[in-house]
């Protein structure tokens, strides 16, 4: 009933499977029923109702092998077969004619006509009877009308079948036999199309009979098809709860509907309950397993889901290719779900050989195989994707996913950006393809066609947070080549952009070895607009570029951008630390060409590398490293009993490095020292030990004979850092910590104070510092009240032993570097002093691990420093 609904909502198909009760065919009438039927029939002169239930009642009887004899006497005495001789049909029409009012004419030509085979012979004749007989009982012409819609309703006549029924209807009966008549003028209706008022007539036969099977299961039936879920199944469940139910509609088909009634609703446990009950009555049910997969996968158990399907694909048969494909596809979702990658792919691709135009089958597919790592698979089954879809922006993001693929795991740049470019002009709207053609030709240095792209996205409202990168390129590609300094900078409304502008500048300076080929110069048409763009900001921009730069000291791209940017602007010695930090990175690259020809900074200014200046470590920048500093050359020889090394030809150092040599001594206010060969440290292979410092009076400074293979800004790199120990005083009186420290202090407080001291290691170092030889280099009494003073307040505030010699370090390595001015030479001295396990050697590894360790940090940030710059004149 429902599948013909299904098909021709109120159609005939649909009513034809609607008969109940009186409606009823003798054959489908229990024996006790049609017993009763006809003995009513015979007693009320009825051989309409009698005949056909004694001729089922002799067809069972022989069926069943059991004695007919008094069955044939009873029909032949209905049927006028008997000895006594009965009226011929056209005697009886006359007997009518004469009487119309005759009931026993009209009741015994009811008879005769009702026992006729032909359905339509039979409907014309009772139908005419009924408009001739006036003698008919009420309950006779009702039962008449209603054979007489039988008949029409077999023969096809259905006009003259739901008038029969509906004039049926219209007779007074007890309130089931009103609803049966009304049932069956219903499904007449809804076989002409006439939805409304079947619905109103079954309404009617529900108001005379409440829990009338067929009235409910028809009424359901049309709810159902006229998708009013909640009507339907109210009514479907008042079917259930009726005895009849099973007469009027499969149990199987009972069940179904309420179970999709029910997941309609959201009552998930009633509709799994009843689909479960479905696969049982029928365990050939696709449909029931379906469902329950379904269900399971709403609850998360995909295992089970793809079980049930699994189950749903066995029941289908061979010839159902789109059933088969629809199921084998959900099944694929649900392996994909589960990250059954290899099952979700030889499912799909199952799918796929029977109907290509899938679209989310090879979506699903191309997941499957990113995950498996079949890239080159992944691409095409993009571009197979493009060509099955039709709308233009899923087209272009397939092809953007294509181009994806190609650019980030098949290194396939030329394939990447035609896919873009597809993309691109598929969907001019689709940003994604839009945006990475931005970054394509950002780096490529084609700021024209950026400009271009500018220009397509210039009404897109981009965010200067959320899309900081794309603001910068576009802005930058867009701005002219004459900059305003004048101009408000981009940085004070929206800081974000300074980060990213040094992310995009970085970005196109990554490619060092195309620079490499084309020089550094292929840079300046970007960097002039970015000038332009960021008008008064330049600094800022500088500063983020720096910044990145510091980030990422192993990267290429952040140390050129600034390398170059500093070198136009002129600040020479921000781009020798930018460039310097590359060369020590690639050693015959572009930053190591540039460092080459660039100009030197300038002259070193004395007062930025004064004791207590600028160039300090902020840890080593207080009364201790002053007071030190001062009594550094009255200290020298103490409880030493090496004597000074006397100056020789042949100190170990060409004229040109020992002149070097002295100018830093000068430009530092370093002690007297004499340079001297290194007699101990002969052996080149620690290349740690190439300049030693040794503190006797004057000091020594002893050449070890692998100095020499150093280049000149090495040379000065470690003869300034030494120049630097001999300076601090750090190291003098054997120092070792913080308790050391303290007692050398309170000596020389009590010889600048004339105390008396009793502390014995003081005592001693005022004993030395007494001696007249070596109380001159403590100076004049001005001179004494000053460095008092100063050791006064390094007692008064002792520093922490470990930071102090810790920043100390660091200050010898910034001394080192203003004296070499050459950043590469100092990060490679430092690096070659290096003996951290994960840096040993000089592979570009080696060197990239040494600059992420801190050991090098602080002279990278010191490097890219205002205090560095504003050390030279």
């Amino acid at each position: 009933m429902s599948r013909a609904l299904e098909t021709a909502p109120g159609g005939t198909a649909a009513i034809d499977l609607l008969a109940h009760d009186e409606t009823l065919s003798a054959a489908r009438t229990g024996e006790d029923g049609l017993a009763l039927r006809a003995d009513l029939g015979e007693r009320a002169r009825a051989p309409g109702d009698a005949l056909p239930a004694l001729q089922e009642l002799r067809r069972r009887a022989r069926a069943a092998g059991h004695a007919t004899g008094e069955l044939d006497l009873r029909i032949r005495a209905i049927a006028g077969e008997g000895p006594k001789e009965v009226p011929t049909v056209d005697e009886l029409e006359r007997q009518l004619l004469s009487n119309p009012a005759d009931d026993t004419a009209a009741e015994a030509l009811a008879g005769r006509y009702a026992a006729l085979a032909d359905p339509t012979r039979r409907a014309e004749a009772l139908a005419g009877l009924l408009s001739r007989a006036a003698g008919l009982s009420p309950d006779r012409q009702r039962t008449l009308y209603a054979t007489v819609g039988e008949s029409a309703e077999a023969s096809g006549d259905l006009a003259r079948a739901e008038q029969a029924y509906w004039r049926a209807a219209q007779i007074e009966a007890e309130p089931a036999l009103r609803a049966n008549h009304l049932c069956s003028h219903a499904r007449m209706l809804l076989a002409r199309g006439e939805v409304a008022t079947a619905v109103s007539e079954l309404e009617s036969a529900l108001e005379a009979a409440p829990q009338h099977a067929g009235a409910l299961a028809l009424l359901a039936d049309i709810s159902f098809r006229t998708q009013n879920w909640a009507a339907a199944r109210e009514l479907y469940d008042a079917l259930e709860a009726t005895a009849e139910a099973p007469d009027v509609i499969p149990r199987a088909e009972l069940v179904h509907r309420r179970a999709i009634l029910a997941h309609r609703a959201g009552d998930t446990h009633t509709s799994e309950a009843l689909f479960r009950e479905l696969a049982i009555l029928n365990p050939t049910h696709a449909d029931a397993r379906r469902a329950l997969a379904e269900l399971a996968r709403a609850r998360g158990e995909l295992a089970t889901a793809a079980q049930r399907l699994e189950e749903v694909l066995r029941l289908l048969p061979a010839g159902a290719i789109a059933e088969l494909a629809d199921v084998r596809q959900r099944l694929g979702t649900i392996y994909a779900e589960e990250c059954e990658w290899e099952l979700a792919r030889s499912t799909l691709e199952l799918v796929l050989a029977h109907d290509p135009s899938r679209a989310q089958a090879i979506e699903i597919l191309i997941d499957a195989y990113e995950q498996l790592g079949l890239s080159a698979a992944a691409a095409e089954a993009c571009g197979r994707l493009s060509r099955v879809i039709d709308e233009p922006s899923r087209r272009a993001a397939a092809l953007y996913r294509q181009a994806e693929i190609l650019r980030t795991r098949l290194d396939d740049a030329n394939g990447a950006l035609d896919a873009y470019l597809r993309s691109s002009d598929l969907d001019p709207g689709f940003l994604p393809a839009r945006l990475r053609l931005v970054d394509h030709f950002w780096r490529a240095g084609d700021l024209d066609v950026v400009a271009d792209l500018a220009g397509d996205l210039r009404s897109v409202p981009f965010s200067p947070e959320g899309s900081a990168d794309l603001v910068v390129r576009l802005g930058i590609a867009g701005a002219p080549t004459r900059a305003d300094r004048t101009a408000r900078s981009p940085f004070a409304s929206a800081p974000a952009l300074g980060p990213a502008a040094a992310r995009a500048l970085a970005d196109a300076a990554g490619r060092d070895q195309e620079l490499l080929a084309r020089g550094i110069g292929a840079l300046d048409p970007m960097l002039t607009r970015a000038r332009a763009w960021a008008g008064s900001g330049e600094a800022a921009l500088m500063r983020a570029l720096a910044d990145l730069a510091l980030e990422h000291p192993t990267e290429p791209g952040p140390a050129l951008a600034l390398g170059r940017f500093a070198e136009l602007v002129g600040r020479r010695a921000l781009a020798g630390a930018a460039y310097g930090l590359h060369a020590f990175m690639v050693a015959d690259g572009v930053g190591a060409r540039q460092l080459a020809g660039l100009v030197p900074p300038g002259l070193v200014r004395p007062e930025a590398v004064r004791v207590g200046g600028p160039v300090d470590h902020p840890d080593f920048a207080g009364p201790a490293r002053r007071a030190l500093a001062r009594l550094a050359p009255a200290l020298l020889g103490f409880e030493t009993e090496r004597a000074a090394p006397k100056p020789t030809e042949g100190s170990g150092l060409p004229p040109a490095r020992a002149g070097e040599l002295r100018r830093i001594g000068d430009l530092l206010g370093a002690p007297p020292f004499v340079v001297a060969p290194d007699a101990i440290e002969t052996d080149t292979a620690d290349d740690r030990r190439r300049l030693r410092v040794i503190l006797t009076q004057p000091a020594g400074l002893l050449v070890a004979t692998g100095a020499g293979a150093v280049s000149e800004h090495a040379w000065s790199f470690i003869a300034a850092r030494a120049l630097e120990t001999l300076r601090s005083g750090l190291w003098m009186a054997g120092l070792a910590g913080a308790e050391g420290l303290a007692r050398l202090l309170e000596g020389a407080r009590a010889v600048l104070s004339e105390t008396p001291i009793d502390e014995p290691r003081a005592r001693a170092v005022a004993d030395w510092l007494s001696k007249p030889e070596v109380a001159l280099f403590l100076g004049p009494p001005e001179e004494r009240v000053e460095t008092l003073a100063a050791v006064e307040a390094a007692l008064a505030a002792l520093p922490d032993w470990n930071a102090l010699t810790r920043a100390a370090q660091h200050t010898r390595n910034r001394i080192g570097l203003i004296g070499c001015a050459d950043p590469s030479a100092a990060l490679g001295m430092l690096k070659a002093e290096d003996r951290n396990a994960g840096s040993v050697g000089d592979s570009p590894d080696a060197r990239r691990e040494f600059l992420r360790r801190a050991a090098s940090g602080d002279l990278l940030r010191f490097m890219f420093s205002p205090t560095y710059e504003a050390a030279f004149s």
